[in-house]
Parts: C-alpha cells; structure tokens; sequence
C-alpha cells in the first residue's frame, strides 16, 4: 500500500479513536487502488465531479417514485446511472424487494438498507441493515 495512504489511513484513525473511544472504528482508503495498476482514484478535488462522472440525473428520481421524509430513503437518483459505479439503483430495487418479502412473511413493518463500498463486488454489499421503524 502507498506510504501515503498508510499514513492518512493511520491518522484518521488516530482521530477516530481520540474522539470516539468507546467505538471500534476501521478506516479504509481509496478502496478500488491497486498499486500493480496504474489506476489510482486520486483527484485535485475528491470528487468524481473533475473526470465526467458526476451523474446529474435529479434527486426527485426515486426508485419507488416517492420522497417520504419520515420514512427512510435514499438520495442516490436511480434514473441513466450505470449500475457497475452507483450501485444504489440496484440495491434500492433490492433492499425494497427485500423489505417487501420481509413484510409478507411477518407483517411487520421495516427498512431495510444495502451499503456498498467502492471497489467491492456488486454480489457482496459492505452492509445490509435491517431495522424496524417506530411507527410499526
């Protein structure tokens, strides 16, 4: 791994654990890196924004149509995204699919929530949070 990121990875822990002892924190950087490649996600701003990739296509666009703020939702627009590099228009559809079957099993109202994180197989999200609402 480059010394650089090495570093970062081990102050931003340091960080982590001064101002949050009580909680195991692990720090991951610039994820998709391979050092054998030439290709790594290093920008001037740290943002995609800068290489054309900005994927502006309307945070109205909700996978299921609605912006429920008193429900959980996501911010990810689903519409023209490529599902390789934004992954949420995939995992809204399966998290709600999900939600849906967890629903008719057991009649209980829940969110559920799929997490990725760059450079991990689409087949296998970082996170999958289940949670039953307040109000159910």
């Amino acid at each position: 791994m480059c010394a650089r990121r090495v570093q970062a990875r081990r102050l931003i822990a340091e960080l982590a654990a001064t101002i949050a002892p009580e909680h195991h924190v692990t720090v991951w950087v610039n994820t998709r890196d391979v050092d054998t490649r030439p290709e790594l996600y290093l920008t001037a701003t740290g943002s995609s924004i800068e290489s054309g990739d900005e994927g502006v296509v309307g945070r109205g666009n909700r996978a299921n149509g609605l912006i429920s703020m008193f429900r959980p939702w996501s911010a990810e627009g689903v519409s023209g995204k490529n599902p390789v590099y934004h992954v949420g228009k995939l995992y809204n559809l399966a998290a709600a699919q999900v939600a849906r079957r967890l629903h008719e099993e057991t009649g209980l109202d829940c969110a559920v929530a799929l997490v990725s994180q760059s450079g991990r197989d689409l087949t296998d999200p970082w996170q999958a949070i289940t949670a039953i609402p307040r109000w159910a």
